[in-house]
């Protein structure tokens, strides 16, 4: 063997030998198989529909999203999937591979309109996902009805020398508001209602335990922000309308319904006086706007109810402007309507169509 070949065989040799030892000198991640399920069911379960079956599966064209996320003892992503069903009764499964060590999981389940390839409008985005203290859940639709139930839940896991299976249940990560408005046509000058709050809450970011941290947005107490829209010529056939709407906790948020009618053709506003409420994860609350109150002297009332816990209770908001009698002349609207409320969602679906 000449010596040219000799030195081509030592440096082979060497570099093998320093691949090795660099090997020895550094942790070799080795990954193990974990299996999460995510059952969704519970999201939902707290919640009473007005109409059975308004929330139990996605409208049509709709999908749930359910997005797994692995965070090291340092906050660092360490996996991620997606998987993709059809209601709150179907199961997601994803796969990870994981290095050992402590993790915290996060299971976060959405709505999304589309399916798994092509996602035409989704009510929740995610950014910051490569450390758990920069990620942050973003409301995109600040109007999206039940379609905004966001659930959410997190557990600390330990990953061994060995394949691991587990089950996450989240839970509803806000609470349920359901307006309802009540003989909308009782005077035929109204053209518009609207259910408005003074504060905001569009986003969440994250501890490094996982636990989750609603923002919160307020003008100086000003009612700046739209929950619910009804405007009365599309429901012509139909005495009321109820609509969801998913907010995140806000202590003390103000609730107010404001409508549009025409004065000797001039548009004014009426407004009801306002209605505080601390929201909580899981809770359900019933917003009613009345028109015509048969029970209070055929006047116009709003009242809130929670009617999810064991302490159900009745609050009352009084008007500060009134469009009660006397004030000035109004007819009602004819008869012959159906005493029914149609869900604003689904009038949403037909005009989209």
């Amino acid at each position: 063997m000449n010596k040219i070949m000799k030195k081509i065989l030592y440096l082979a040799v060497m570099i093998v030998v320093a691949f090795f030892a660099s090997c020895s000198n550094k942790e070799i991640e080795v990954g193990y198989s974990l299996n999460v399920k995510v059952d969704p069911s519970e999201v939902v379960a707290p919640f009473k529909p007005w109409s059975a079956g308004d929330l139990d599966a996605c409208p049509e064209g709709y999908m749930l999203r359910v997005h797994v996320f692995a965070y090291n003892s340092e906050g660092v992503l360490k996996g991620s999937a997606v998987s993709y069903v059809n209601n709150y009764g179907s199961i997601a499964s994803v796969d990870l591979h994981l290095p050992i060590g402590a993790y915290t999981l996060l299971a976060v389940t959405d709505v999304i309109k589309g399916t798994e390839q092509n996602t035409s409008t989704e009510y929740w985005s995610f950014s910051g996902q490569e450390n758990i203290t920069t990620l942050k859940v973003a409301k995109t639709q600040w109007i999206s009805y039940s379609r905004g139930i966001l659930g959410i839940a997190n557990i600390q896991q330990t990953v061994s020398s060995q394949n691991l299976s587990l089950t996450l249940k989240p839970k509803a990560a806000g609470a349920l508001i359901i307006s309802h408005i009540w003989n909308l046509h009782y005077y035929n000058t109204v053209s518009e209602y609207q259910l408005l709050v003074n504060r905001n809450s569009d986003f969440m970011s994250f501890s490094t335990d996982g636990s989750y941290m609603p923002s919160i947005k307020n003008n100086n107490n000003s009612y700046d922000w739209r929950i619910h829209l009804v405007d009365v010529a599309d429901y012509k056939n139909y005495t009321g309308a109820y609509a969801y709407c998913f907010l995140l906790p806000v202590s003390n948020m103000g609730f107010r319904y404001v409508y549009t009618y025409t004065d000797g053709g001039t548009k004014k506003r009426g407004t009801t006086g306002a209605i505080t409420l601390t929201l909580k994860a899981g809770e359900e609350y019933l917003m009613e706007l009345d028109m015509c109150n048969t029970e209070e002297n055929n006047d116009i009332t709003f009242y809130a109810y929670t009617i999810n816990t064991n302490s159900s209770s009745r609050r009352s908001g009084n008007f500060v402007e009134s469009m009660g009698h006397g004030q000035f002349s109004m007819t009602r609207w004819g008869d012959g309507l159906n005493v029914s409320s149609a869900k604003i969602v689904d009038l949403i679906d037909a005009i989209d169509e």
